[in-house]
């Protein structure tokens, strides 16, 4: 059974409003530079960068620091911080110095101005006429005391270990401003590296390249030794959808499958409840339960990496509800989606990992999982009727419906054919694993593989018309 903690009812108040977090595994390092002879005081609003070379930047001294546990930081985007300004109860003067700090919703003059006057700053700072909109101003004494404020009336009450800043384009700081990382409570969050470097653990020498190649295979292998996924839950039922579902199935099964099948790399979880969720409320409690469960079980899967091959990636957390809402077809309603990304040292952009989709889904029960594939895996596996059902509604929907999203995903004709082909040899693969298909379905494989766009279309109508009577 779920228990709620004070995290979960804090962040009950959050429903309107979606922040993008980022999450530092347990024994990340983090640096501070300090002057020579300097040596760091704070015990609250703790500043620090994952990047040596940038703290070098304010001094010789180089401080290191470990991650006593998982940092979940709240991302200090502009995205996030409009969002921040319209919805959160914060005071006048935190969301005015917050917009001078940030450059959100003023413009460079402005920032100009009360740098000159209200700071009373002497030094030169370009933008005294630029109308264009804000960028990012560090003053020290502003920065001190914006963050204070930020953490006294937002990031502690609401449960953030801090923020991350990524960097930002600023005219004031030549050109750009780092990326940077505040910790609200630091003796609670993080403490001084060791000095004596312990010997070192045996560990799998794999380039990071060839780790991210494999990321798909390390999650399962980490997965199979936990059971955290497949624990029932009172508000749903997890289970593994998409394309990575039916690799697992057939994997389970020795089936082969062709290149479209097996080059999938990320993983679709559905959070299903059997009923319809008809308030807020209902859906704040299990959007918060779902993404306490991931979360947990991804910095599990981070903390492995480190043990293991030497690298532990900062996970990336963004909220969003999809285009496609509802599937007409099976009554299926999506509340809210939750996407996870793993950040590797020196690379540019997040590797899109994990998707977890809160969603109605009508009849939902443990009967259609596959217990036995899903101990294999550690992740709930569903039977390959209800597998196959799915695919199929997918692939047919993207011929019959009128919905954008959807259409964009048919194999023929959508601007992103290559998600549709992907499908059609999935319901190929479980086809000939002798799932229980009809002479429609069958048609419908068979008139894409010809490019035949009228026999397709006619055989999805029948499709969708078979599945609406059951």
């Amino acid at each position: 059974m779920y228990r709620w903690t004070d995290l979960d009812i804090f962040s009950l108040r959050l429903v309107e409003m979606i922040f993008d977090e980022t999450v530092i595994p347990r024994g990340a390092r983090l640096y501070k530079g300090m002057p020579r002879g300097m040596h760091p005081r704070r015990t609250r609003n703790f500043f620090l960068t994952s990047s040596a070379r940038t703290a070098r930047g304010y001094g010789p001294t180089i401080n290191t620091y470990v991650a006593t546990k998982p940092l979940r930081l709240f991302v200090l985007s502009h995205r996030n911080v409009k969002l921040l300004l319209d919805k959160y109860p914060m005071s006048a003067a935190t969301k005015v110095m917050l917009r001078l700090a940030l450059g959100v919703r003023t413009t460079r003059a402005r920032q100009h101005l009360a740098y000159k006057v209200i700071l009373r700053g002497k030094g030169y700072l370009p933008g005294a006429r630029n109308t264009r909109p804000g960028q990012r101003l560090s003053v020290g004494e502003l920065d001190h005391q914006v963050f204070e404020k930020l953490s006294r009336e937002f990031l502690v009450p609401e449960k953030y270990d801090g923020y991350y800043a990524p960097a930002k384009p600023s005219i004031f700081h030549g050109g750009i401003f780092h990326s940077e990382i505040m910790i609200s409570r630091p003796l609670h969050a993080i403490k001084p590296a060791p000095r004596v470097v312990a010997p070192p653990v045996q560990r799998r020498t794999v380039p990071q390249a060839q780790i991210i190649k494999r990321l798909p295979a390390l999650f399962v292998e980490y997965s199979k030794t936990q059971r955290r996924l497949l624990r029932p839950y009172g508000g749903f039922i997890p289970y593994l959808g998409g394309g990575m579902a039916v690799k697992l199935y057939l994997e389970a099964r020795a089936i082969k499958a062709p290149p479209k099948v097996l080059n999938t790399t990320d993983f679709d979880f559905t959070f299903a409840v059997p009923k319809r969720l008809t308030s807020k409320m209902g859906v704040a409690m299990r959007v918060v339960a779902m993404r306490k469960v991931m979360t947990e079980h991804l910095e599990g899967f981070v903390t492995w990496l480190g043990r293991t091959v030497g690298v532990r990636p900062r996970i990336t957390v963004k909220d969003f509800v999809p285009p496609v809402k509802l599937l007409p077809t099976t009554g299926k309603r999506i509340y809210q989606v939750i996407s996870y990304g793993l950040q590797f040292p020196g690379v540019a952009k997040p590797v899109d990992f994990v998707d977890t989709t809160l969603a109605h889904v009508p009849g939902m029960s443990r009967e259609h999982i596959h217990h036995v594939f899903s101990r294999s895996f550690g992740m709930p596996i569903e039977r390959l009727k209800t597998m196959y059902k799915n695919v199929l509604v997918v692939l047919a929907g993207s011929f019959v419906t009128k919905d954008p999203a959807l259409k964009s995903r048919n194999p023929l004709t959508g601007n992103r054919a290559e998600k549709g082909l992907k499908n059609t040899a999935r319901l190929a693969t479980l086809i000939r694993a002798n799932a229980q298909s009809t002479t429609p379905a069958r048609g419908l494989v068979n008139a894409i593989k010809r490019g035949d766009k009228k026999t397709a279309l006619k055989n999805a109508r029948l499709v969708i018309k078979n599945l609406t009577r059951k």
